[in-house]
């Protein structure tokens, strides 16, 4: 399913609460979501989001990167993320890298290279945690799509923490709940 764009700029705002309703359980093994990416300096990024088969009791996911314009432009690449058991992707889709247990990462048209456990922890401490970071604005229409309009302020952690502030337009009918996003990311 081809959702519409979202922007990445860098800005900060206050923290919030959570979630009104659960936006994700569209998002089942199968389903898939693709987004295009625009930063303040012109680059262009699609990203394609795929919900996998569980493995052992696992929620998988792949996401899918090819740098349209910009820096690294042709560049395409995959990363592959198995997370921690239990993972609802109902509740935590937002924060999945806060949940990640095993990783691989594929450039182009090579092997996927599984990632050590020490890059493994720190995709996990720099993931940013929506949970508790959202503040319901309105209900809009985006689209043709009904969506609830949030504003956000997630913290990650790690070596370089950041601050991704923004707005989040969400629709449960639509795998990864995603419809637009505006997103500024600050240290």
């Amino acid at each position: 399913m081809l959702i519409t764009a979202f922007a990445v700029t860098f800005m900060a705002s206050a923290t919030g609460g959570e979630l009104k309703t659960s936006y994700f359980g569209a998002t089942k093994p199968g389903a898939w979501a693709r987004y295009l990416g625009v930063t303040k300096d012109g680059s262009r990024m699609e990203y394609t989001y795929k919900r996998l088969a569980d493995e052992d009791g696992r929620a998988r996911m792949e996401l899918g990167t090819r740098i349209l314009a910009g820096p690294g432009k042709g560049s395409e690449f995959k990363n592959l993320y198995v997370l921690a058991p239990g993972f609802d992707f109902a509740k935590n889709a937002l924060s999945y890298g806060k949940f990640v247990e095993k990783m691989s990462m594929q450039v182009g048209d090579a092997a996927p290279m599984p990632q050590p456990a020490e890059m493994v922890a720190i995709i996990r401490d720099s993931g940013s945690d929506f949970r508790g970071a959202v503040t319901f604005q309105a209900a809009e229409t985006v689209d043709g799509h009904a969506c609830d309009r949030y504003a956000c302020a997630a913290r990650s952690g790690g070596n370089f923490p950041t601050t991704t502030s923004g707005q989040l337009w969400l629709d449960a009918k639509v795998p990864f709940g995603i419809v637009r996003q505006l997103a500024k990311i600050a240290q």
